[in-house]
């Protein structure tokens, strides 16, 4: 019995070495905590995901790239404070098409759609941009994926609209059709 006990903690580590994991399960998370950021208009949350080698593309004209967390942090934060001194808001909504697993990383690409909707007060209706990214993750010493290449640039919203859902990959729903803006409005 000794034996078969010593022979079975001998063999546990590499047992559980050999367990699969599926990366949907792991990575998917990651898009709602997007989605959280935006809303909540807060850098903090994405720049822990980001990779201590992290870089970003800006998707700006005069953006170039950002690396490591704290200047992606740095580069989110700016943004969302020009919204919030705005008075207004953003959501963002996800949709990948392809996710190529390999031993040490997992590669997305997908679809986003942002929509920005500016202070009630401004009278202006809320506005909506989409792009396609490629988002590369890889685990580090503690078994968290982390983003290592995070690259985006804009695209026709079609794109987003268009895109089919595949099983098991993150895939949000739209968000809901805006109201038609009554030109006229009552005093």
């Amino acid at each position: 019995m000794f034996r078969f006990l010593m022979i079975g903690l001998l063999f546990a580590p590499w047992a559980h070495a050999m367990e699969v994991v599926d990366p949907n399960t792991e990575i998917n998370p990651i898009y709602d905590l997007f989605v959280q950021a935006y809303q909540q208009l807060d850098a903090a949350p994405l720049s822990q995901r980001y990779g201590v080698k992290a870089c970003m593309m800006g998707v700006s004209e005069r953006d170039g790239f950002f690396e490591g967390p704290e200047q992606i942090r740095t580069a989110y934060q700016r943004w969302f404070d020009k919204i919030r001194a705005k008075e207004g808001s953003i959501d963002i909504r996800f949709r990948v098409v392809n996710r190529n697993v390999s031993d040490e990383t997992v590669t997305d690409a997908g679809f986003y759609l942002i929509r920005y909707s500016p202070a009630e007060s401004s009278q202006q209706a809320p506005s909506e941009f989409a792009g396609k990214f490629i988002m590369t993750f890889r685990q580090d010493d503690q078994g968290e994926w982390q983003i290592e290449v995070d690259s985006a640039s804009r695209v026709k919203a079609e794109l987003f609209h268009q895109a089919t859902a595949k099983q098991g990959l993150y895939f949000a729903e739209p968000f809901e059709i805006m109201a038609a803006q009554d030109s006229h409005p009552e005093p």
